[in-house]
């Protein structure tokens, strides 16, 4: 079903005043400025927030393709809900703030999953194993979701734990090239700024490019703010800690961290 926003911002706005009048329910926010106006719900036994919307097919999609990679390995869905549990720890998960959506967050993962060594996960989108295009506003929606087609050509060799994943997605974003690179899970090849010329305004002249691996000209961190020292400041403690825990002594090993680290703190110093 096609809506426009201005419909779209009606009908979320009569479900919240539905659900308000609920004894199960708060409804905390009606966000119409939005890219896809929501309703922000929590519930009042758990404490579980959820996003209400209408009429985001792509969204769907893109619900659809994360919950198969949580089928293909499980590690995927203890580390997301990590790393989600981190930023809402730290006000870093709310893309109205000037940072990132949960969303990007398990995209983000992803990405870093499928470029471990060896990798945890594949990519679901390679045109190998996803079958023929299917098309949804311009847009390929196809991937793999026939685990037993997959099992035929993957099989993820990677051991770690999840202890040992946490900590490498911080040092692996440490190390990433946030001016140059988008981060995106639909290819695993690295995919400079530079190259996509399409949609250059949604990525060349961003801080920080998550690329949407349905709808490709959508950017996840396109209002990035802080983020960027936030992650680098949370890599720092962890590598200290590791260090700390795996060598039982106190060395220089926090200053050799902060110097690796000067360059990408300088690299977002300006967006505080």
């Amino acid at each position: 079903m096609e809506l426009a926003k201005r419909q779209q911002v009606k009908v979320v706005e009569a479900v919240a005043s539905v659900l308000a009048g609920c004894d199960f329910v708060w409804v905390s926010q009606v966000v119409k400025t939005a890219r896809v106006p929501i309703a922000k719900l929590i519930d009042k036994k758990t404490g579980t927030e959820v996003d209400v919307n209408c009429a985001n097919v792509l969204g769907l999609v893109n619900t659809r393709l994360i919950r198969t990679y949580t089928k293909v390995d499980d590690r995927f869905r203890h580390l997301g809900f990590l790393v989600k549990l981190w930023a809402k720890a730290c006000n870093l998960n709310d893309a109205s703030m000037g940072t990132l959506s949960s969303y990007a967050w398990l995209i983000m993962t992803i990405h870093y999953l499928q470029r471990c060594d060896p990798p945890v996960l594949p990519n679901l989108q390679d045109r190998r194993i996803k079958g023929p295009p299917r098309r949804y506003h311009g847009f390929d929606c196809a991937y793999c979701s026939d685990l037993s087609k997959l099992q035929e050509v993957w099989k993820s060799r990677n051991t770690q734990s999840i202890g040992e994943l946490y900590y490498g997605f911080f040092d692996y974003y440490c190390g990433f090239d946030f001016d140059r690179d988008i981060i995106t899970c639909h290819t695993t090849k690295r995919k400079p700024k530079a190259a996509e010329k399409r949609w250059s305004r949604n990525y060349a002249a961003r801080p920080m490019a998550i690329q949407d691996p349905i709808e490709k000209s959508h950017n996840l961190g396109k209002g990035i703010s802080r983020l960027g020292v936030a992650v680098a400041h949370q890599h720092d403690r962890h590598a200290y800690d590791h260090h700390e825990f795996r060598h039982g002594r106190r060395t220089n090993h926090y200053e050799r961290r902060n110097s690796r680290l000067k360059p990408l703190l300088d690299q977002f110093r300006h967006l505080d």
